[in-house]
């Protein structure tokens, strides 16, 4: 993902959040396009590498993010949430307040190991495939196709479990 993207979850997530009606499928859609993006990425990968070389697997995607985020920023302008403000006049309250520490605890630490599963999955799959499969994977490309495959399964779940 990069350290350019890496703002999204924190940033990206609550955006989606504050305006979804339905959270848990919008958040299943989210973390789907998230997999897919991630499936896209071993594909593109293996392709560059395989006809550039291992540096235009980090400069390509590296000048189409900064190129997005520069779009991102003249084209979305920050809107109150309709949805939050609604729900909290209608209860007379500010803020939930009183479970914030808690629910802050289990924020970090679901997303802690999260993070830890998902970095430790996305650096170790393209070299588990290349040693298991060395027979059928002799090029970086029809590696990018597996693990891109393998992600892709993953996006589907994604789904499912949104719409659960």
């Amino acid at each position: 993902i990069g350290v350019f993207a890496a703002i999204y979850h924190p940033v990206g997530t609550a955006m989606l959040v504050a305006h979804a009606e339905n959270r848990g499928r919008e958040i299943g859609i989210n973390g789907m396009w998230g997999n897919l993006g991630v499936a896209f990425a071993a594909l593109l990968t293996g392709f560059l590498t395989a006809h550039f070389g291992w540096r235009a697997a980090f400069i390509l995607p590296g000048g189409v993010a900064i190129l997005l985020g520069i779009g991102f920023f003249f084209c979305v302008r920050e809107e109150p949430s309709p949805h939050l403000s609604a729900k909290a006049a209608a209860r007379g309250e500010d803020s939930v307040g009183l479970s914030m520490r808690r629910v802050f605890g289990v924020l970090a630490l679901v997303t802690a190991t999260g993070g830890v599963v998902f970095n430790a999955s996305t650096v170790t799959y393209p070299k588990l495939f290349q040693e298991r499969l060395s027979d059928w994977l002799a090029s970086p490309q029809t590696l990018g196709v597996v693990v891109s495959l393998a992600y892709a399964f993953g996006a589907v779940a994604q789904l499912i479990m949104g719409r659960l």
